[in-house]
């Protein structure tokens, strides 16, 4: 993408998107859990997957196993998707690794050179991947959870960042460093909290295992004909309708005991609780918090003159700074290379990496002549 208006869409198209998946994952777990309950059969009570992220597999084996190629349908765009988005989360990894943190060591080398450790690193990331895989298997919580737990602890202070030195002017490098290492520890440091000793107790009561008797041998169109003749039972009407009575032969003592569990004096602290869904926003705020706080106390910024580009423009004229005169990283909305930059900016360039603009004129590069393909005279 060259223009910034292109990036802008796709960026606004990933939110209908987003809304989107957490709606199908939402209205996946309601099916799920009313399918069970009526049903009367948990399937990770009655031993039948060894952990809750295998319980949407065993559903859609259970259900559609009768119905021929389904189950290896959903199989197989199960692997599609999740090899897709892997790819290409690690082509990308592997692109920031030598551009941002290889990039001076590489400085000198062809670009067969850098080729080559590109696609050595994405090895090395591959096999990374693999034994994450292996060891996600073990995980205890929701696989979801955690990844939107290790998003939101890492993507907050970052995040973060961005807002300390858009909005504030005074802030330096020293509080932009010191505070994404504070948040982003904090952050990590609750994220891992709670999944050790955070609360797992299900807060509905967990489906009966009595109808579990005939086991993943039963007859699915059998349990499906249950739904459609005889007595019709929602899940709501069987809360509404159940005596204490009822509930207490159609649910095991354990069921009982792990329900009685939300009510006991939890001993570890309390910012365990806390919803992974609020880490991004603790990183966001702690990270400008404690930013703001050490470039306070180190002298803040120091410049002069700052680029008013750098400043958000809603918070330019809130603060009494002088501003200079901006290098644009843009022309008409077009993203260039630092080459086209110091073409037709005039720039004189020390070395090839450090690039030093003169002073901008804002009147000149907003009417920057466009330059006309030259003819195919072969």
């Amino acid at each position: 993408m060259r223009r910034i208006s292109d990036i802008c869409r796709a960026v606004l198209l990933n939110v209908p998107l987003i809304l989107l998946y957490g709606g199908v994952l939402i209205f996946t777990g309601m099916v799920l859990y009313a399918y069970f309950m009526v049903r009367n059969c948990d399937p990770l009570t009655a031993g039948y997957v060894a952990n809750g992220n295998q319980v949407i597999p065993y559903f859609v084996i259970d259900v559609m196993r009768d119905i021929p190629g389904l189950a290896g349908v959903f199989i197989a765009a199960l692997f599609s998707g999740a090899l897709s988005s892997l790819s290409s989360g690690i082509n990308a990894m592997a692109a920031n690794t030598i551009e941002d943190i290889l990039g001076g060591m590489l400085k000198e080398a062809t670009q067969t050179r850098i080729t080559l450790f590109a696609k050595i690193i994405v090895v090395v990331y591959g096999l990374i991947s693999v034994g994450l895989a292996y060891g996600a298997k073990n995980l205890k919580g929701s696989i979801v959870q955690i990844a939107l737990s290790a998003m939101g602890a890492a993507g907050g202070p970052v995040t973060g960042l961005f807002f300390l030195g858009g909005i504030f002017p005074q802030a330096n490098w020293i509080g932009a460093l010191s505070g994404g290492i504070i948040s982003l520890a904090i952050t990590i440091w609750i994220a891992v909290g709670s999944v050790l000793y955070g609360k797992t107790a299900p807060l509905s009561p967990p489906p009966s295992t009595s109808g579990c008797m005939s086991g993943f041998t039963s007859n699915v169109s059998d349990i499906l004909s249950n739904f459609t003749t005889g007595e019709h039972i929602t899940t709501m009407d069987y809360f509404y309708t159940s005596s204490p009575t009822t509930f207490l032969e159609t649910h095991s003592s354990s069921d009982v005991t792990a329900i009685s569990t939300l009510e006991a004096v939890d001993t570890h602290l309390g910012i365990y609780d806390v919803s992974y869904l609020w880490l991004g926003m603790i990183g966001f705020v702690l990270s400008i918090f404690f930013g703001l706080i050490v470039s306070l106390a180190t002298g803040m910024n120091k410049t002069r003159k700052l680029a008013e580009s750098l400043i958000f423009p809603c918070c330019r004229s809130f603060w009494k700074v002088q501003f200079s005169e901006s290098y644009p990283p843009a022309f008409h909305g077009q993203l260039v290379t630092k080459e086209e930059q110091m073409k037709f900016a005039g720039a004189e360039a020390i070395d090839s990496n450090v690039v030093h603009p003169p002073p901008w004129n804002r009147s000149w590069y907003l009417e920057l002549p466009v330059e006309e393909p030259r003819p195919n005279t072969k």
